[in-house]
């Protein structure tokens, strides 16, 4: 703490969230009560049983906590209609999180591309996310702005489990493009290896707000991006 989104929205932008437990508290789909408690939430002073109803909190202008099925996976279309409520907005930095792959991999099946659980979720996952593309783009178009689309992966995982096997959970995701009116723009290649950590440093940079005092606090690294979003362009060898 601070979080990325209380640093963003302390500056004056926006900041939206969607998302099921672990990022924002959320109805339980076995309980039925609002106890499920999302790691953004405690920042504004812990596990209130009011979340699951609020809009808004100490980090967000807006927020949308998504319910979960009883098999722990979330209610997909309700992502997608959450997310499509917060894009006709006016938020600058919008999280949406996506527990499917380690509900997969963690209860339904495996952390692998021979489980069906797990195949279905990655084709769920990759439709939610071409959904929340197209609405990228088209805002970007319709209001003229730049958007950094970042895709990060909290830990890799490995049969059933995470974080007991060094390698396979140190393998994560964690992909940048740039959409704008003109259409995406180039960007660096990636220092590998990436890790969950370059993706603080990178939004921050992204928003004018890596300060040298942020530097020093943290480990990662900004990745891909060469200037600001208000400065948005083609990436070139010099920028590398």
């Amino acid at each position: 703490y601070p979080t990325v989104l209380r640093t963003v929205a302390t500056s004056g932008k926006k900041t939206a969230a969607v998302g099921t437990a672990s990022l924002l508290t959320s109805v339980s789909g076995k309980t039925g009560a609002c106890d499920d408690y999302g790691i953004l939430d405690f920042e504004c002073g812990g596990g209130s049983h009011k979340r699951c109803i609020e809009s808004s909190s100490c980090n967000l202008n807006f927020r949308a906590s998504v319910s979960t099925e009883t098999n722990g996976l979330p209610n997909s279309a309700e992502v997608v209609e959450r997310v499509a409520e917060v894009m006709e907005g006016n938020a600058d930095l919008i999280v949406v999180h996506l527990n499917n792959l380690n509900v997969a991999g963690t209860k339904l099946g495996s952390f692998s591309a021979d489980s069906m659980h797990y195949q279905a979720q990655l084709y769920m996952v990759d439709a939610i996310v071409g959904q929340v593309m197209a609405m990228v783009n088209k805002r970007a178009v319709e209001r003229r702005e730049n958007w950094l689309i970042m895709g990060v992966s909290d830990h890799g995982g490995h049969e059933h489990e995470s974080n007991t096997q060094v390698g396979d959970d140190d393998v994560t995701t964690f992909f940048t493009s740039i959409v704008s009116p003109h259409g995406p723009l180039k960007l660096n290649v990636p220092v590998i290896k990436t890790t969950q950590m370059d993706a603080a440093p990178t939004l921050l940079k992204w928003f004018g707000l890596f300060t040298e005092d942020a530097k020093a606090r943290m480990d990662g690294r900004v990745q891909s991006i060469c200037t600001t979003g208000a400065e948005a362009r083609n990436c070139t060898d010099a920028d590398v």
